[in-house]
């Protein structure tokens, strides 16, 4: 029984108790399993494995982008084209592309070689290389599918040193007919042309243009 007093009187009345409320907290009702004190051989080995992964991961993608700075600069990545040429057994294909400075500078000592001649009257002169001579250096460079397949692999020179590649490509473009030999290097000089238009700066504001490209792709990495 409560007792409530005041100056007007004093009243009796049953109090109706109290209630007792427990709140979980589900924070400390769901509490994650403590890891062990002490670090197993199986958790070091995948610890190491994830640094390791990690560490390849930050590597692989330096090196694409070095790579990726290697081709701006260097012209790695070289146009091509499909010569598709129908023939009696069907449509072969000859994939050309464009030269990289160390093919252009073979081709450029070829056109530079002259043949020392004797003049009737005795004099030595000097006749310029054939255009047969420079059609067949720059498509041994510049010819490296015939119908999706490897022109050394087809020649049996996929594993031999580059000279002896081109030497072997020379011997079976010497054996095309003369007018597949012409078509061919008429595309290989259209596709020469089509890169100088559309990757040399023509301008110095263009060349500006590719230095600050270069720059800002070292900038990235």
């Amino acid at each position: 029984m409560n007792r409530i007093r005041s100056t007007i009187g004093e009243s009796n009345f049953a109090g109706t108790g109290q209630r007792r409320f427990v709140v979980s907290n589900e924070d400390e009702a769901q509490v994650p399993p403590q890891p062990p004190s002490q670090l197993t051989p199986e958790m070091a080995t995948t610890l190491r494995r994830q640094a390791q992964e990690h560490q390849e991961q930050i590597e692989n993608r330096n090196l694409s982008d070095a790579r990726r700075r290697i081709d701006i600069i260097t012209g790695l990545g070289r146009k091509t084209r499909d010569v598709p040429v129908d023939t009696s057994n069907g449509t072969v294909v000859f994939c050309l592309r464009t030269l990289k400075t160390f093919e252009q500078n073979c081709l450029a000592q070829v056109v530079e070689q002259s043949e020392r001649l004797t003049a009737t009257d005795g004099r030595m002169i000097f006749a310029p290389t054939s255009l047969s001579k420079i059609r067949i250096e720059a498509l041994s460079h510049s010819l490296y599918l015939i119908d999706n397949q490897s022109i050394d692999i087809i020649l049996g020179t996929a594993n031999a040193p580059y000279e002896e590649q081109v030497l072997a490509r020379k011997d079976l473009i010497d054996e095309m007919d003369h007018a597949l030999i012409s078509h061919l290097f008429n595309n290989y000089e259209s596709l020469t042309q089509e890169t100088y238009d559309g990757y040399i700066p023509k301008t110095v504001e263009e060349a500006k243009e590719v230095a600050e490209t270069i720059s800002k792709s070292g900038q990235d990495t």
